[in-house]
């Protein structure tokens, strides 16, 4: 992890009508792990528009979001950040995937989306043994894909920006 704390928490979506989300946020000790994650049927954009806002405030402070998806609704994402003072970056599948994922497991998309579930499950089970008030659930039965890959654009965005190092991830990855 970087010398200098996280200044909030970072913020995954994995965007569309159904939204996976994963909070990522440094506990007392500035240790950055998953805190909450969630998957959410919005049904259309309008919904989408109202919900954006409040997940994110329920998620406040927040340093960043990082979104990988339909740019349409991205932009809705990027609206309510910009009014809480976030920065979001857009990731695409294939980018988050060559950092957090081996070769052989980023294609074809079936593959790359149970490698993606395998990951995030192990990265539930990290930030859990973390301990302290704020560890996310256990999953109860398998995650959906779009909640597993909101937990990987999330781990994909601390890992990024510094906050958590490969060395520090609970899986190898790729040029570790």
């Amino acid at each position: 992890m970087d010398d200098d704390p996280a200044p909030g928490s970072l913020v995954g979506v994995d965007l569309g009508l159904r939204t996976g989300v994963a909070v990522y946020a440094p506990d007392g000790a500035g240790v950055v792990r998953l805190r909450r994650y969630s998957s959410t049927h919005l049904g259309s954009r309008a919904t989408l528009k109202r919900a954006a806002p409040r997940m994110l405030q329920e998620a406040a402070p927040i340093a960043g979001v990082v979104v990988e998806g339909d740019r349409a609704m991205g932009e809705i994402w990027a609206k309510a950040a910009r009014r809480l003072g976030a920065t979001t970056t857009e990731v695409s599948p294939e980018r988050w995937r060559a950092v957090l994922l081996w070769p052989r497991d980023r294609t074809p998309s079936a593959t790359a989306k149970a490698a993606a579930k395998d990951r995030a499950v192990q990265v539930i089970e990290w930030s859990r043994a973390a301990g302290g008030p704020d560890v996310p659930p256990a999953p109860k039965g398998p995650l959906r894909s779009d909640t597993a890959d909101a937990i990987m654009i999330g781990l994909w965005g601390v890992v990024d920006r510094g906050w958590v190092t490969p060395a520090d991830l609970p899986f190898p990855v790729p040029g570790r």
